[in-house]
């Protein structure tokens, strides 16, 4: 198994771990290598990997875990996200098969059965399913390379779960997202492609800031916060977030 491979399926398996115990968990090098089956010398190589790409963050004694963006790099992320997402979709609007649609539909179709039964990780997968296939179907192989190397799909759809909750309840009648997106492809409307895909990433994006200053500004209210010293890293969230929306 290649560093690369052996790297992604490491961050998969991170994600899983944080996931199951809802909180950022740490793992060791040994477990990562008896878990995968290979020594300590590709788990390191693999970790120094994410490391550089601060996906993770290595504490002597503690393990690997997840590492916490602040709201200044999300933004960011979401930005990046918007404008690649936005040209794929015009891309593959302009150059889609009607078996490339059809793929397409297929991955929504299961997505919003998901959403609708509940199954919010399986909603999670198929969502990631459907942005991927549009980079890797839109004809431009650096911006395929761009979405899927960069871990933007990952990163921000781990945030979302972390900091904003999944709803409960889906009403049936409610348009995805996904589906506005096909209605343009099927419409050969490339422009409208583009900036419905574009909006759904911004929106999202919105919502991840929202939740992201409420669920500090609750920290910072809670009865333990004596030192004062959360308030300046809250200050300092909040300009970056003014940086990154204006």
């Amino acid at each position: 198994m290649q560093p690369i491979e052996l790297a992604e399926k490491i961050h998969r398996r991170l994600i899983a771990i944080s996931a199951l115990h809802k909180t950022r968990t740490g793992v060791r090098e040994e477990d990562l290598a008896g878990y995968f089956n290979v020594s300590r010398t590709p788990v390191r190589e693999a970790l120094r990997i994410l490391d550089e790409k601060g996906l993770v963050e290595r504490i002597k004694k503690a393990g690997t875990f997840l590492r916490i963006p602040s709201l200044k790099e999300i933004a960011d992320i979401y930005d990046v996200r918007s404008v690649l997402d936005g040209l794929a979709a015009k891309l593959f609007c302009e150059n889609a098969t009607p078996e490339m649609i059809a793929r397409l539909k297929n991955i929504s179709k299961r997505h919003d059965a998901a959403m609708q039964r509940g199954k919010y990780d399986l909603a999670d997968a198929t969502d990631i399913e459907f942005h991927l296939a549009i980079a890797s179907m839109c004809g431009n192989r650096i911006i395929a390379r761009l979405i899927n190397d960069s871990h933007l799909l990952a990163d921000t759809f781990v945030l979302a779960n972390r900091i904003v909750p999944f709803p409960h309840a889906i009403p049936k009648n409610t348009a995805y997202p996904h589906q506005r997106i096909l209605l343009c492809f099927m419409a050969r409307n490339p422009a409208q492609a583009e900036q419905i895909a574009r909006c759904h990433v911004e929106r999202a994006k919105d919502r991840i800031i929202r939740n992201f200053l409420r669920r500090d500004a609750q920290t910072l209210d809670a009865p333990s916060n004596k030192t004062g010293l959360r308030k300046g890293r809250h200050h300092e969230h909040a300009v970056g977030t003014q940086r990154a929306t204006d």
